[in-house]
């Protein structure tokens, strides 16, 4: 005759992290807290972040360039209006296949002229999950703290203009866990002479 074995289930314990919601909490003196990495990754393989750069020319000249006239050699400046962005992707690697689960992005438009921004407004930033991400939990929750100033560059004192954003994520699990949270920052640099770059804060 045979028995049956009943095993007595444990009951599964779930620790809530809590997860700052306005700029005000965010204790930007220790960023590391709010990490992911923090609590352990989603997934088993580690995740990694890479800055993309890109830009699209509205209209005028490229690089600067130097001419001569009787007075000798110059530096000519170039003019014009651009779009630069820069993406901050995360992602893990399946099988040696990239994939991507979150996007946090900051675009810049700008005018310049003889090394000077001369129009720049506030840049737009946006965020997004991929299908992967969602399936993971990550949710996409907005920007806090935008900073915006121009600053001097190449002895102009309007040579260049910084775009600081900071896109905020949390990683809640079938909506009844959250396992953490993260951010991903940007500072966005866009030049009098054209030229940009960006840096993962």
């Amino acid at each position: 005759m045979r028995k049956l074995l009943a095993i007595a289930a444990a009951p599964a314990v779930v620790t809530l992290l809590a997860v700052p919601a306005r700029a005000d909490d965010i204790d930007w003196n220790n960023l590391g807290q709010y990490s992911a990495d923090a609590y352990g990754p989603m997934v088993d393989q580690p995740t990694f972040t890479e800055v993309v750069e890109d830009d699209s020319l509205e209209w005028g000249s490229g690089d600067p360039y130097w001419a001569a006239n009787a007075s000798g050699w110059y530096l000519v400046w170039p003019s014009g209006c651009k779009t630069a962005r820069a993406t901050i992707q995360r992602y893990y690697y399946s099988l040696w296949v990239k994939v991507v689960t979150t996007s946090f992005t900051v675009s810049q438009y700008f005018c310049y002229s003889d090394g000077n921004i001369t129009y720049a407004p506030a840049a737009e930033a946006w965020g997004s999950t991929t299908f992967a991400g969602s399936a993971q939990g990550w949710t996409y929750n907005g920007v806090t703290s935008p900073e915006d100033f121009f600053y001097p560059y190449l002895g102009h004192d309007q040579g260049g203009h910084d775009a600081f954003r900071v896109g905020m994520f949390t990683d809640c699990l079938a909506r009844f866990a959250c396992l953490g949270g993260d951010y991903e920052a940007i500072d966005l640099y866009v030049h009098g002479d054209g030229t940009h770059n960006a840096y993962q804060r």
